[in-house]
């Protein structure tokens, strides 16, 4: 036993823990900020704090808490009222045309490769400056 279980314990308090964790897996509804301009979403978890994002921010004249990342299995459960701009970064073609359907409230949609390819290729990068600048 821990000192945090200790103490608990010490105060009366009964801990749960859940049989089967898995099933609580993204059920949580996810309210966006009205700061956030920009949704990232990808198959896999990438950092905020990268350094080309961090460019990519300056470059669009955004500060940290206006752009979110986030994984594809957490859009259902987004909540918004505003508009955004979703950047959805995945190789498979038939998720992306899946997932550009289901951005609530687009006000444009970008679409990469995944992150690790994305990291690696100047033509992905080229071609999201591209999309950046048609909006």
């Amino acid at each position: 036993m821990n000192k945090r279980d200790f103490l608990l314990q010490e105060m009366g308090i009964t801990q749960w823990q859940l049989r089967y964790p898995e099933r609580l897996q993204g059920s949580a509804r996810i309210d966006l900020p009205s700061e956030i301009k920009v949704v990232m979403l990808s198959d896999e978890a990438v950092q905020i704090q990268h350094p080309l994002l961090q460019d990519l921010r300056r470059s669009m004249q955004l500060d940290a808490d206006q752009f979110i990342a986030l994984r594809f299995a957490q859009m259902q459960h987004l909540q918004t009222e505003e508009g955004r701009i979703y950047w959805l970064l995945s190789d498979d073609a038939t998720l992306l045309a899946n997932m550009a359907t289901q951005c609530p409230k687009a006000t444009h949609i970008w679409q990469s490769p995944s992150w690790q390819q994305f990291l690696h290729s100047p033509q992905a990068k080229r071609q999201l400056w591209q999309q950046m600048q048609q909006q």
